[in-house]
């Protein structure tokens, strides 16, 4: 692809890049990739604008493994437009299915349809999947459930990719529901499918599960060599979105062994990675980032929670990745005398107590009653709580004062 570029030879470039889709993609290396794609992209000259809409789309799927939803829109509706000037059905489907990712109104069902037209057993196993992650994510279990076990059993004789994306979605979902003898069983069994595929990217979702559910087990050493061979492959292929999961997950397990500081440094450190990646947080990181503050305090005091929180922030890339995995770091010890800002994801403690009163199931208007506070003083209480917790509705936040017992 470099020669091709170098000679100005932009649709051979664009033509392997379109070949090489389902290898690209499951190869999951995609930074030398995407910085030859995007530079052919930038001048496509007389390329057929089909062929340059396809690519275009390929670049939002390579967005959609990033976890760039901002990028999946943007080459999405490109890609679109110009696969359909072009009649470009692959890339079409693949354009179409990312953007439908982004909740934008496109037609799944016209992507089904080209699929069975072009015959090409990935794009099926392409639509397939993607319905069944758009159930998963709208919280429809049952439905995503269907068509998991639809897409294993047409995708058995057809697509081995097909079948590891089935089997991975079973795996989640039986995580979800508490079946972890059944999730470990299917990500092992995607495992082996992936190997033999040399398909690395995927297995990156495999070892994470895996690794957060030995934590949840409490085999830890377990979990510490899942999570840090998915973290080996998550840097080694650059994927550093997947690397700040990851790195996350090192947080649990340091929080569920005990060690504190452990937790709070590699707690900061993943917060300050996220705004150097301009990500947003996930639903629920502060909530996550609660549950391992308040008990630090508890055993160390704010001060030195204070000064641990600020070691982490300032790990660089690197320091962060070997600590999470070795859990060993040269620093000084912190002293109650280095006191630093709180996190912005702390609760005060009015808003705790109104956490209490929101599990109970008082409404604004009784809280404001109950506290001798106006009603527009509670919605800004209550505002507050959710943008901390990183909820987007009062429930949620009940639900998670339950959890902690604060409804007690």
């Amino acid at each position: 692809m470099g020669h091709a570029l170098s000679t100005g030879q932009i649709d051979r470039v664009l033509r392997m890049v379109v070949d090489l889709q389902w290898a690209l993609v499951g190869a999951g290396r995609f930074d030398e990739a995407t910085r030859l794609l995007d530079r052919a992209l930038e001048q496509p000259g007389d390329a057929p604008p089909g062929l340059v809409g396809h690519a275009t789309a390929i670049r939002a799927f390579i967005c959609y493994y990033a976890g760039d939803l901002e990028g999946m829109q943007r080459f999405g509706r490109q890609g679109l437009k110009l696969s359909r000037a072009g009649s470009d059905v692959p890339g079409e489907i693949t354009a179409t299915l990312m953007l439908s990712l982004t909740g934008e109104a496109v037609s799944v069902d016209r992507a089904a349809e080209l699929a069975e037209q072009y015959g090409d057993r990935n794009f099926r196993a392409f639509v397939q999947y993607t319905r069944a992650l758009l159930a998963q994510l709208a919280g429809q279990l049952r439905e995503a459930q269907r068509l998991y076990e639809s897409m294993l059993a047409v995708m058995e004789q057809a697509s081995e990719w097909g079948v590891a994306q089935a089997v991975i979605g079973l795996a989640q979902l039986a995580h979800a529901r508490g079946d972890l003898a059944g999730a470990v069983a299917h990500y092992e069994h995607a495992q082996r499918l992936l190997h033999a595929l040399d398909y690395r990217g995927d297995r990156i979702r495999c070892l994470t599960g895996l690794g957060k559910i030995a934590v949840e087990l409490g085999d830890f050493d377990t979990a510490r060599a899942r999570l840090a061979e998915s973290l080996s492959l998550s840097t080694g292929l650059g994927r550093r979105a997947n690397a700040v999961d990851l790195v996350e997950a090192f947080t649990d397990l340091a929080r569920r062994q005990g060690d504190q500081r452990r937790a709070v440094r590699l707690a900061a450190a993943s917060t300050a990675l996220r705004d150097r990646m301009g990500g947003a947080p996930a639903g629920g990181a502060g909530a996550r980032t609660e549950d391992i503050l308040a008990p630090a305090r508890r055993e160390l005091g704010d001060a030195v929670v204070a000064s641990l929180w600020r070691e982490g922030l300032e790990l660089p890339w690197n320091r962060t990745i070997e600590y999470a995995v070795s859990g060993s770091l040269a620093v000084s010890a912190p002293t109650a005398v280095q006191v630093a800002p709180a996190p912005d994801s702390t609760l005060t403690d009015r808003e705790r107590e109104i956490v209490v009163l929101i599990a109970r199931g008082l409404s604004n208007r009784a809280l404001a009653e109950e506290l001798v506070i106006s009603p527009a003083t509670v919605a800004r209480h209550v505002s507050n709580i959710l943008g901390k917790l990183g909820f987007t509705s009062r429930t949620q936040v009940a639900a998670w004062a339950v959890e902690h017992g604060m409804n007690e």
